[in-house]
């Protein structure tokens, strides 16, 4: 069971914006780590902190990485709906709201004003070219 800590939800993948570009925000690497955690308390009495990692695109999420080794348990997500598959500095997808972003920039601005050389530019690079 979750104790306390800060309100926090996982994305499907979760990333980082930073800069502003021709068409909006582009992705930066580099991930940031709060100070903030979840303490989990195991039926056996033990427990563990589970730090929050914090991206500046979608919501903050749990990392559980350390959980199978440490408590020797899975987490259950039926339909993979609160679990975070990847990090990625190039692809934000948010299904429940209808949202892609490649670097940053929505699908549909990309669609709209670039062309191929210029979107494979951005996806290989991390900015369009100028």
């Amino acid at each position: 069971m979750l104790v306390h800590g800060t309100a926090a939800a996982v994305a499907l993948c979760y990333g980082r914006t930073i800069n502003a570009g021709r068409f909006g925000p582009q992705f930066s690497s580099g991930k940031t780590m709060t100070k903030e955690a979840f303490r989990l308390l195991s039926p056996s009495g033990s427990e563990m902190e589970l730090p929050v990692r914090q991206g500046t695109t979608g919501p903050d999420v749990i990392d559980i990485a350390r959980l199978y080794k440490e408590q020797g348990v899975f987490t259950y997500d039926p339909g993979f709906v609160a679990t975070g598959s990847c990090e990625s500095d190039i692809t934000f997808i948010d299904g429940e709201k209808g949202v892609l972003m490649y670097r940053g920039y929505p699908v549909e601005q990309l669609a709209a004003n670039s062309n191929f050389i210029e979107v494979s530019y951005l996806l290989l690079n991390g900015e369009l070219p100028t």
